[in-house]
């Protein structure tokens, strides 16, 4: 008996649709931005136990929290303000944020919707090259358990500035 790539009740049209749906997919993931793109890799991956997430703020030198339970919901709709932190440095020089809220995100659309929220929370202005130009640095970090215990950490910096396009004189 030969194996084939589909179950008898399967054919050859469902495999055909089920690969242009993963095409399709995989050119809206190339589209975006990458924040999202490195989340889908993440999930894509699928061998992990747990993944958690974190998003904070530094804005005229004061950290916040982008998406603590104060500031988070499970839309995208823009809650309360984010919640001020604070940043330690260790006796061995690590340095720590203990309040940052981490949060376990199941999948692709869950880490997202979190992403989405803590965005609308940043400080942003209207500049001359931007509507919504942000006026702080964001990080966002992203907690990897595998498999075999071992801890990934991943962390996305936003630095506020001037916009690429802006003419100087």
């Amino acid at each position: 008996m030969f194996g084939l790539p589909y179950s008898e009740t399967s054919n050859s049209e469902d495999l055909i649709e089920e690969e242009e749906e993963e095409e399709e997919e995989e050119e809206e993931v190339e589209e975006l931005g990458v924040i999202p793109r490195i989340i889908h890799q993440v999930y894509s991956y699928n061998r992990f136990k747990s993944c958690k997430l974190s998003f904070m703020e530094i804005y005229c030198e004061e950290i916040y929290d982008l998406i603590n339970d104060q500031s988070s919901s499970s839309s995208t709709e823009a809650a309360a303000d984010p919640k001020k932190i604070q940043i330690r440095e260790k006796a061995n020089g690590e340095i720590v944020v203990p309040q940052l809220s981490q949060h376990e995100c199941e999948t692709v659309s869950e880490a997202m919707r979190l992403i989405e929220g803590g965005v609308k929370q940043r400080a942003t202005t209207a500049t001359s090259a931007q509507l919504h130009s942000s006026r702080s640095h964001a990080i966002l970090q992203l907690s990897v358990q595998t498999e075999d215990d071992k801890i990934i950490k991943i962390s996305l910096v936003d630095l506020a500035g001037v916009s690429p396009f802006q003419v100087l004189e």
